[in-house]
């Protein structure tokens, strides 16, 4: 199936590339970057050639129709003379009245438009023509700047009404379709219409108005806007809608961004590969991308309620701060989706039950923050967590006649092998239930926080083991795995300073003035004080795995055994005066084999 949602990157012909100069100003870039300058030159008189009959011309003709329907507007109320009345009044219909307006002799001449018009044709014609694209666009710059911005009201006081619209309309096109050639048409254009039609009968004020308003009528392109209003009303959808064909709305479209956000939460997939698209061909559309990008996610989230490979937050964008959540509700739903995932992998029922009776208390907590985010984007949520919560329900209750009719059985099957990792392996591991379940019971009853010695020959699982306990143990534990045999380890001040940096990307703290000096318990000492600060920011018991821990004894306590015996001794104290950080030493030694200094003087696992 093709993406609906595809553009090329060459024009296929003069007139597709007619249609990017109007339409699609990002794929015209990127085409404009493969070219050199004489393919530049090329491309560009190719659009001109092209556009002076199907766009130009006709587009003028009608702008100058309209500007004479507004001028009458604003002059016949201001024109006194009787005859001139009086010649009006034999005139019924609309057409009538419009072409007296035109031709009448104290007014309007028409072998004076003629001729303007001819004369203004010719000059725009050889200017566009003999000219160059570098001296169009010089003149169309310079001109645009003098007279649309600085100007704009000086030219209509000056000149009046009719000057003012030509200028204003001239300006306009030029600066919406983009090229030296096309402005340098529409100044010439402007130049017959002063010739032929302004003779000072427009009020000075209203030439400055008209010039500012079809000038922000040409700039914005609200001339197509009725186009756009009218087409979202007949038939709308994800891959059927004005942005699709436009890259150039400025104006949001009444009501469109509703019916698109509502399409997107029936159908999710389609949702997100249209944000996908107006993040790379519409950057006007960031609002809409990310109101859609909310839908989308939500929809996804109550269509699969409790599915973890939909448990993802909404995509971001940095340009949408007030459609953005905050800091807080994303990293609740990192927790919460954490604990569905430790509910998910657990095997023994009794505790699966508890890791899902955990994970609904966050779901709750996780609505009731929802309805606290600003309702401009919590409104898309808040219907699918209505489902999780029902499907929570649903599933705890099945849970719970699982566990009164079978038997808590914890599997402990080992697997011989190289470490596992939780990215690529999750399928196959298996076992260490038991130690799971004692790490639990010792963490979560103990008054104060036990020394832990996980003790086994090598190749057994017990690293494979430290890798999987963020997911075993859920949302309640933050795991710190440090690897001892690492060359990061070869001194005390290298291993806590190593330490001191996984804390810190963990919990996203900054890094505290971290000065190594050469004793080892005022080190120690900086190191403790961290581990306080962060035991009172976060609810989650810490746990410090040192995996291979023998390589600490050999590397830095048995080079000077009077410092290491005060270094465990000051551990010792640390981890008996609190309950939130636990030290889980993992090897195949135990500690009463380590002498000098002897360990097992100072834990007690």
């Amino acid at each position: 199936m093709s993406n609906p949602f595809e553009k090329p990157t060459i024009p296929k012909n003069s007139l597709q590339l007619l249609q990017w100069l109007l339409f699609e100003p990002v794929l015209l870039e990127r085409y404009k970057k493969t070219l050199n300058q004489i393919q530049t030159v090329i491309m560009t008189f190719k659009a001109i050639s092209i556009s002076f009959p199907i766009v130009i011309i006709p587009l003028t003709l009608v702008i100058y129709f309209i500007s004479m329907v507004i001028m009458a507007g604003f002059d016949l109320p201001l024109y006194k003379n009787s005859f001139f009345v009086e010649q009006l009044q034999n005139y019924t219909t609309f057409w009538d009245k419009i072409y007296f307006f035109v031709s009448f002799d104290d007014y309007r001449n028409l072998e004076q438009l003629t001729l303007g018009l001819a004369l203004g044709l010719t000059l725009s014609l050889g200017f566009g023509l003999a000219g160059s694209l570098a001296v169009g666009l010089a003149f169309g710059l310079a001109f645009g700047l003098t007279f649309g911005l600085a100007g704009s009201l000086a030219v209509g006081l000056a000149f009046g009404l009719a000057r003012g619209l030509a200028v204003g309309l001239g300006f306009g096109l030029g600066l919406g379709l983009g090229f030296g050639l096309t402005l340098g048409l529409a100044f010439g254009l402007a130049f017959s219409l002063t010739i032929g039609l302004a003779y000072g009968l427009a009020e000075d004020f209203a030439g400055g108005l008209a010039f500012m308003i079809f000038f922000y009528i040409s700039y914005f392109r609200i001339w197509l806007y009725p186009w756009h209003l009218i087409k979202s009303r007949i038939s709308i959808s994800l891959t059927n809608n004005p942005y699709i064909g436009d890259g150039g709305i400025w104006l949001p479209i009444w009501g469109i961004t509703s019916k698109l956000t509502t399409i997107a939460q029936q159908d999710p997939k389609t949702g997100l590969d249209f944000v996908h698209f107006l993040l790379e061909y519409r950057p006007l559309q960031k609002q809409l991308a990310m109101h859609i990008a909310h839908a989308a996610t939500a929809g996804n989230w109550q269509h699969h309620p409790l599915e973890k490979q939909y448990l993802s937050p909404p995509l971001l964008i940095k340009e949408t701060p007030k459609l953005t959540p905050s800091e807080d509700w994303l990293n609740k739903f990192e927790k919460l989706k954490n604990q569905f995932i430790a509910y998910d992998k657990e095997h023994h029922i009794s505790l699966k039950k508890e890791q899902f009776i955990n994970f609904n208390e966050q779901l709750q907590k996780f609505r009731d923050l929802t309805i606290l985010e600003p309702y401009r984007w919590h409104q898309y949520y808040l219907p699918a967590l209505d489902q999780w919560l029902k499907k929570a329900k649903e599933d705890l209750n099945e849970l719970t006649q699982k566990v009164e009719k079978e038997e808590s059985i914890a599997s402990n099957i080992y697997r011989y092998g190289d470490i596992l990792d939780p990215d690529g392996d999750k399928n196959i591991f298996f076992g260490r239930e038991d130690l799971k379940e004692e790490l639990q019971h010792q963490i979560l009853t103990a008054r104060t926080m036990p020394m832990f010695l996980c003790y086994g020959q090598r190749r057994v699982g017990k690293s494979s083991l430290l890798k999987f306990l963020p997911q075993l143990l859920g949302s309640r534990f933050q795991v710190i795995y440090q690897d001892c045999q690492s060359s990061k380890t070869k001194k005390l001040q290298t291993w806590l300073q190593d330490l001191h940096q996984k804390l810190n990307s963990i919990f996203k703290s900054s890094n505290i003035d971290w000065q190594p000096t050469d004793d080892w318990l005022d080190v120690w000492d900086k190191m403790e004080t961290y581990l306080e600060t962060l035991s009172q920011k976060h609810e989650e018991k810490i746990i410090l795995a040192f995996d291979e821990y023998e390589a600490l004894h050999e590397r830095i306590f048995s080079k000077d055994p009077e410092q290491g015996k005060m270094l465990l001794g000051a551990m010792r104290s640390f981890s008996q005066q609190q309950n939130k950080i636990v030290f889980l030493f993992v090897g195949d030694t135990q500690f009463a084999d380590l002498k000098n200094p002897n360990w097992d003087n100072y834990f007690i696992h």
